[in-house]
């Protein structure tokens, strides 16, 4: 079967016809062939510039507490950068459940690049959107040679309400890479196929493996490949017998080994990383009964949302129950799809072709293996309907062949069906701004959802919205009672009001409820810690490392617990086991590096400083105290470097000031600590110790009127020492003068 078939089978049925030719079939090749050049350059350009106007504004949304917290905000290695740490943490973690490399090191690139900013994230999200849109118009025009059926799967893709989510969420950076390897191994096997060889199959393969490092639903794509040898490459043909096709299928999925070896790696990788965290649910928690049917549902479900993109929401909650009827009438309808699929796949391939692209490529997160507490996802829909856009983009030319006007009938179809996506998507991307819009709309859009209320509460909790919040989480119990993070988030809630007693009332319920999970008992020891009780804290923190042991923000808790009970040993041993775990966390190389400051070990000290400082150089606090540890070396210009940073970032950090001040005064540069200090007097205007440090340093200098105008300001503030005054080394200068005497008469009889 040649490539273009599916346009063939048009040309064919249009010589049957009474109507008249196309006028684009009495075209010369040579006008044929540039109207398809210039045609391409148009569709690409459009397909940019829809993109921008859906999608620009992003540009300006905040983050999204629902897991961009996780993946972005929280995370330490992606909010560093790329480092060599944090690049041999992104292939070595099961983080979050998932063993995305690629997708971790594109964040940390953004990071790089953009800083901690949304609107940088979000760029890169719509940037491989509108490559993968691209690089998908590409191959199905290659493929298929038809330029504008090309182009409108690459335009509803592009322009789709229900990919929004992949675009505007960027905590799924995994689904626009991920595709965009998919679209360079479809290409990369258009390349094979030309010139198969070793090199060329490489092109295949490459790409492939660096998709399953951005998300392991490219595991579906070898068997992808294989539909495309049908329709629209024509390398396999159903012909013959039934016989004959399978060992022609056979050998054609022989030629794959390599891609679905990969696949199958990948899978079992991504099995192992669920279950370590939990994801993988037993047939206790939801039974196989309930998967297939919501399976069912959901496969159409996806394809009504697809038609009908409105009341779209962030999360589909998992009913309690499913009614026959519905799981009834779903297998009834896919099988019905799939009948027609089947009779029709000798005439029309590219029905058979889209359908089970469809079919078989949600099966990854249908929910058969996995579910969690949400039915449906609009981002599993990202890659999967392009399979039902293929069906529609050719299949309505076939059906509409006898038509009268077809020409104008298709085209006006096909502008109102943009339009309609264009003016839903560009709505449905402004609801995505922030949690307060995401969340209020989901619930306004489904009905019963205990996960929209606990988001919004969260998103008030992070507004100091208390009251709201609280209400939002009571509302989650209502719906969900048995659902222990709300008691958690509901405890911290309190925590926040410093109503400590109830917030510990909640969080010990939810120990009641399952006294295994490490968040409960990590919980429970930050509010005994804040308590005071430090006993209770140890122990639940070490509770939580017996559930967890390689839980790297409890060792970061109990070293804190542990250093300010003064047993500095253990803490510093927690502290390097958290940094064992997650290399990249500033904070604990911080209090790593006090810890060690405290034992003077000053070299180990530094180099935990600088490490954080790497990670944040924003924190001023690290900058005072690794000076503080350079002056204890005697490094006192490096010292007054990072105090000086200290005060870049922080102006009124009054320590910071005056022990720059000192170092200044060691080094005998007078002048610049006498600025420093008077410059600390605006900000404590009322220390009497400011204004006796610059006598004395005035002093020092022989500049006696100054001295005494200084020294009489400070017993005017309230200085009392003086027996030091009298004694002090620096006020040689001025103790034998009649000013001096004068002063200690009036303030020291």
């Amino acid at each position: 079967m040649p490539a273009g078939f599916a346009a063939k089978i048009v040309s064919d049925n249009l010589k049957t016809s009474d109507k008249p030719y196309r006028s684009e079939m009495t075209l010369s090749s040579e006008v044929k062939t540039a109207a398809r050049k210039h045609g391409s350059i148009l569709i690409c350009l459009f397909l940019v510039i829809v993109a921008v106007i859906v999608y620009g504004q992003m540009l300006g949304h905040d983050f999204v507490y629902f897991d961009d917290n996780r993946y972005v905000v929280n995370n330490a290695q992606v909010k560093a950068g790329l480092t060599a740490d944090n690049i041999k943490w992104a292939f070595s973690t099961l983080h979050l459940e998932f063993w995305h490399p690629l997708t971790w090191l594109s964040l940390m690139l953004d990071t790089q690049l953009f800083g901690v900013n949304p609107g940088g994230y979000l760029f890169t999200n719509l940037l491989l959107h509108i490559l993968n849109s691209l690089l998908l118009f590409i191959f199905f025009k290659r493929a298929t040679g038809s330029v504008w059926q090309s182009g409108m799967v690459a335009a509803l893709f592009v322009l789709h309400p229900m990919h929004v989510e992949s675009v505007a969420w960027i905590a799924q950076r995994k689904d626009v890479l991920s595709s965009f390897f998919w679209m360079l191994t479809m290409l990369g096997y258009l390349y094979y196929v030309g010139r198969p060889g070793l090199k060329s199959y490489l092109a295949v393969l490459l790409p492939l493996i660096c998709g399953l490092m951005s998300k392991s639903m490219l595991i579906t794509l070898p068997f992808v490949l294989v539909l495309m040898d049908y329709w629209p490459l024509g390398r396999l043909q159903y012909e013959g017998s039934a016989k004959t096709f399978l060992f022609a299928l056979l050998s054609h999925l022989r030629e794959k080994v390599p891609l679905i070896a990969v696949s199958v790696a990948a899978s079992v990788l991504t099995y192992l990383a669920q279950q370590s965290g939990g994801g993988i649910k037993s047939a206790a928690a939801v039974s196989l009964a309930d998967r297939i049917s919501n399976a069912l549902i959901s496969y159409v479900a996806y394809l009504a949302k697809m038609l009908w993109p409105f009341q779209l929401a962030c999360f589909y909650p998992l009913p309690d129950s499913f009614s026959l009827w519905r799981v009834g009438g779903a297998l009834l309808l896919l099988v019905l799809i799939t009948g027609g699929a089947v009779r029709s796949a000798r005439r029309y391939p590219f029905v058979i072709a889209g359908w089970l692209w469809y079919l078989g490529t949600l099966i990854p997160v249908i929910g058969l293996v996995k579910i969690g507490a949400f039915s449906m996802a609009d981002r599993y829909s990202y890659v999967p309907l392009i399979g039902v856009f293929i069906i529609f983009i050719w299949g309505v030319p076939a059906l509409l062949v006898n038509i009268t006007y077809r020409k104008a009938l298709m085209t006006g179809l096909a502008m109102l069906a943009l339009a309609l996506c264009l003016l839903t998507a560009r709505n449905q991307a402004r609801i995505w701004q922030d949690g307060l819009s995401l969340f209020t709309h989901a619930q306004k859009v489904t009905s019963d959802n205990w996960f929209a209320h606990i988001a919004l509460g969260r998103d008030m909790l992070r507004r100091k919205k208390f009251d709201t919040a609280t209400e939002q989480f009571y509302e989650t119990l209502r719906l969900k009672p048995n659902y222990i993070p709300t008691y958690i988030v509901l405890g911290f809630t309190y925590a926040r009001q410093n109503k400590l007693a109830e917030a510990i009332a909640y969080i010990s319920e939810a120990e009641r409820m399952n006294p295994n999970l490490v968040e409960v008992q990590q919980s429970l020891g930050i509010l005994y810690e804040q308590t005071g009780d430090l006993d209770n804290a140890n122990r639940h923190f070490k509770k939580a490392l017996e559930i967890e042991p390689e839980n790297a923000t409890v060792h970061k808790y109990l070293g804190n617990l542990l250093a300010a009970e003064g047993d500095l040993d253990a803490a510093i041993d927690h502290f390097a086991e958290s940094l064992r775990i997650q290399p990249g966390d500033a904070r604990v190389h911080y209090n790593l590096g006090l810890t060690l400051a405290k034992q003077d070990k000053n070299e180990t000290a530094v180099a935990h400083y600088l490490a954080a400082l790497k990670l944040d150089p924003a924190n001023a606090e690290a900058h005072y105290n690794l000076a503080n540890t350079m002056v204890k070396q005697n490094k006192l210009d490096d010292a007054a470097e990072h105090y000086q940073k200290a005060l870049d970032l922080k102006p009124d950090y009054i320590q910071a000031l005056l022990n720059l001040a000192f170092v200044y005064a060691s080094n005998k540069e007078y002048d610049r600590s006498i600025s420093l200090l008077v410059q600390s007097t605006k900000l404590q205007p009322d220390n009497p110790i400011l204004y006796y440090n610059v006598a004395g340093l005035y002093a020092i200098q022989n500049k006696k009127a100054q001295s005494i105008q200084w020294l009489e300001t400070a017993f005017q503030k309230g200085y009392k020492n003086c027996h030091f005054a009298g004694n002090d080394k620096d006020l040689k200068s001025i103790r034998t003068t009649a000013d001096f005497r004068e002063l200690m008469d009036r303030y020291c009889p």
